[in-house]
């Protein structure tokens, strides 16, 4: 059965304002929600749950639970799925791209260095600003826009060990400038990233204590026997690490059991219609 053949017909009014004539058209009126209140649907007992994964689509799991990809529609209306890209988990490739284009892209960034060491190359001199792009195609353009040759070189700075930075090759680019142009750049900071702050977690002082919970501080206080104290670091959460958990609750999903299926589309097929 196919999930929108079920829903009822409606007349849509194209009519452009000012037309002497009315336009409709019959389509499907699939605005409507369904919620399904049977003991089909809200006994725990009807469902096995089942993680998902990699690749693996609503239709590849139909076909193999139910023997029938046209019955995809089943599992995400009992996993009140109404958004397959933003619902449904991401391969690994697709979850890499999401995370690097929400949190920044490729540039151009600036870098104001706060190491204090002067001449040594691979620290950010302080107070001073470093045009830098995250992957070494961009910069390459970025240079070749400026009349020159399109070349680019890694830069790795100490205030940000775990990222690799691409530098246009080209002179005059504001290399180790005391100021930039924040029409052009955005400012790199400890948040900036894949590999920037999301947020940091402790353990809970109390209860089960290997349980985390979200904090704003870098530091927690622990009291390791009576009249003493000591000083702990919160565990720092990246923007990946912390995308990848959220991708990862999603594989969690419960499946309607074959033989309680039938029963399940016939009162579809009844709610939907009213």
């Amino acid at each position: 059965m196919s999930y929108f053949a079920q829903f009822p017909n409606m007349l849509y009014d194209y009519t452009k304002p000012g037309s002497q004539s009315t336009n409709l058209i019959i389509v499907k009126d699939i605005i409507r929600r369904v919620k399904l209140n049977s003991s089909v649907a809200s006994s725990i007992f009807a469902y096995d749950e089942y993680d998902i994964q990699e690749g693996e689509r609503p239709d590849i799991l139909a076909h193999q639970f139910y023997n029938s990809s046209k019955l995809a529609w089943v599992i995400l209306l009992t996993n009140e799925i109404h958004d397959l890209y933003e619902d449904w988990p991401r391969t690994g490739r697709e979850l890499s791209n999401m995370i690097n284009k929400k949190y920044g892209g490729s540039g151009p960034y600036a870098l104001k260095g706060t190491d204090t060491s002067v001449g040594h190359s691979y620290s950010g001199k302080n107070g001073y600003y470093y045009p830098l792009f995250l992957n070494a195609k961009d910069a390459n353009e970025y240079d070749r826009l400026q009349g020159y040759a399109g070349g680019s070189h890694t830069h790795n700075f100490s205030e940000f060990p775990s990222t690799t930075f691409y530098m246009p090759n080209g002179v005059n680019r504001g290399h180790a400038s005391v100021s930039f142009d924040n029409g052009l750049y955005r400012l790199w900071t400890p948040n900036s990233g894949p590999d920037g702050v999301h947020h940091y977690e402790r353990p809970q002082l109390s209860g089960d204590t290997t349980k985390h919970v979200r904090t704003t501080e870098t530091t927690y206080v622990t009291y390791p026997s009576p009249g003493t104290t000591q000083t702990l670091s919160s565990l720092i959460i990246t923007n990946r690490q912390y995308e990848e958990a959220e991708n990862e609750k999603k594989r969690r999903i419960k499946i309607l059991r074959a033989n309680l299926v039938q029963e399940f589309v016939n009162e579809f097929k009844l709610i939907i219609k009213d």
